[in-house]
């Protein structure tokens, strides 16, 4: 036992786990000469001791430092692997936020559009109650009778365009591509016989392009100089006008020149005498939003007139094409119901989905859901609501105008 007794005294208290398991090896190493097999166990198992009671102290200084719920981590930073899939969750989440970005701007474009289609529509209804011949006797016949269970078009920009382009088929909406008018739709201008007039009817009023614009001098009630305007002619088409602002900003006149010569604008309309100009724009008309009529009249001369606004309409023969169609209205056969089909003769690619299409021989417009190949150079399409009406015996015709931005079906006049 004294053995044991200065074997304990030679050997230092360990500070740490690390140190008491250095001196256990160190007693492993040591050859134990002189001391009994009872006294070299007795010493092992004091040295086993300290190491279970290092590991203790260990454990507890461990869980005094660590956060509630978790284990601490002797790593000081985030390895290279770590560092690409935070970047990678990352641009997942960045690519997300961009495309709603784009489908925020596509739907912002085309509310825009509805929105600027619905004031035309506006616009037309009011035409139509200062002008309600151009739904009920469009050509201002001495009979107005003429025209009862008539279907037709209004369409005086149409008109005025294709009487330039093709004459032929200037009073016919509708052609079979080989520059014949097809169809019995007419097509009517009413007064507006000219292309300029047809603007000034069914474009849209608030889109105009800046062509000039510069501080006015010696102001006149009925013209003004422009300095640096020349060589800017007055164009014949399209409309052109002159807005002035006052010094202030805070009044402003419109007026459509009559005459442009050199820097000096005129009109005839006289300015207010207590208005003065200062800042002058000369502004061209940008036709981008238009409309026409399609006019159905039932036997006793009451009119039922859809607005179609277009958005940088086409204005040209291939635009207004008309396709061989088949058109059975849903129906019962006996006994039992059939529903309604649309057969047309073109590709389904090129009926796009959200598009509308014109039965020519009923009048009647159509919202495309969907079309469908059948591989024979037909498809079938899908409409928002089901056929009205049966094409004809001998077949139907449909019609495929593009930018149309809504068609707004009317009440009866």
């Amino acid at each position: 036992m004294l053995a044991i007794h200065q074997e304990r005294s030679a050997a230092p208290a360990p500070k740490s786990l690390l140190e008491t398991v250095k001196a256990y090896l160190a007693m492993l190493r040591t050859p134990q000469v002189g001391i009994s097999h009872e006294a070299r166990l007795a010493l092992r198992q004091h040295h086993v001791a300290e190491l279970q009671a290092a590991v203790d102290r260990e454990e507890r200084q461990g869980s005094a430092s660590q956060p509630a719920g978790g284990e601490v981590s002797n790593r000081c930073g985030s390895t290279l692997v770590e560092a690409m899939i935070a970047m990678m969750v990352a641009l997942i989440g960045l690519v997300a936020v961009v495309s709603l970005f784009v489908l925020a701007s596509m739907r912002s474009t085309e509310a825009a559009k509805l929105t600027k289609g619905t004031n035309l529509r506006h616009s037309a209804e009011g035409w139509i109650g200062i002008h309600p011949w151009i739904i009920h006797n469009p050509d201002q016949a001495a009979d107005p009778a003429v025209h009862f269970s008539e279907n037709f078009v209004f369409d005086p920009l149409g008109y005025a365009v294709l009487a330039t382009q093709a004459p032929a088929l200037a009073a016919t909406f509708g052609n079979d591509g080989a520059g014949n008018a097809t169809g019995s739709l007419k097509r009517y201008r009413g007064t507006w016989t000219k292309e300029g007039l047809a603007e000034t009817l069914v474009a849209s009023q608030d889109s105009w392009n800046l062509q000039f614009e510069a501080f006015g001098a010696n102001p006149q009630p009925t013209q003004i100089d422009v300095p640096g305007l020349s060589p800017f002619a007055l164009p014949s088409r399209p409309a052109c006008r002159v807005l002035m602002l006052n010094q202030a900003g805070t009044g402003s006149q419109v007026r459509t020149p009559t005459a442009i010569n050199g820097n000096t604008v005129a009109w005839a309309d006289p300015l207010p005498p207590a208005f003065t100009p200062s800042k002058v724009r000369v502004e061209l008309q940008d036709r981008r939003y238009t409309w026409l009529l399609t006019v159905r009249q039932d036997r006793i001369g009451d009119s039922t007139a859809d607005v179609v606004v277009f958005f940088n309409r086409a204005l040209s023969p291939q635009d207004e094409l008309l396709l061989p169609a088949t058109i059975w209205a849903g129906k019962e056969v006996n006994g039992k119901f059939v529903p309604g089909k649309i057969t047309v003769t073109s590709p389904a690619a090129a009926i796009r989905k959200g598009s509308f299409i014109f039965d020519a021989d009923n009048c009647w417009w159509y919202s495309v859901q969907n079309a469908h190949d059948n591989g024979d150079g037909t498809c079938n399409v899908v409409t928002e609501f089901p056929p009205a009406f049966d094409s004809p015996a001998a077949g139907g015709h449909l019609m495929m105008m593009s930018g149309i931005v809504g068609v707004f079906r009317g009440s009866p006049f």
